[in-house]
């Protein structure tokens, strides 16, 4: 591991209102979304202890993992049963799947 002996970097953040008086009115949509599944800011280090931490890439992980796990919950296929498989919450879905959870009926086919 390597210990840097004074500050060697820079952390850069940017905020909506800093943009808002550049934006030609009427040029500006904003999305009301759910922060569980469409919002994981990284923006600090993840913990040295294990601990999963707000904003940090294992969270971002753990959130992006349960929301496959939710996926696939959701849709109700004769005999899948992700917790028989101890899988729930360590699934992890390509977006070219699916977006949002949508069209995974192809998936009761392919159980074997």
């Amino acid at each position: 591991m390597v210990v840097p002996s004074s500050e060697n970097g820079w952390k850069f953040e940017l905020f909506l209102h800093n943009f808002l008086p550049r934006v030609d009115q009427g040029k500006l949509g904003i999305l009301t979304v759910d922060r569980e599944s469409e919002f994981a800011p990284v923006k600090n280090a993840d913990s040295e202890d294990g601990r999963i931490l707000p904003d940090t890439p294992a969270m971002a992980k753990k959130m992006i993992l349960a929301e496959a796990t939710k996926w696939l919950e959701g849709c109700e296929f004769e005999g899948l049963q992700i917790d028989q498989l101890s899988a729930k919450g360590n699934i992890e879905m390509s977006f070219l799947l699916s977006y949002a959870g949508e069209n995974l009926s192809f998936l009761a086919s392919k159980q074997g």
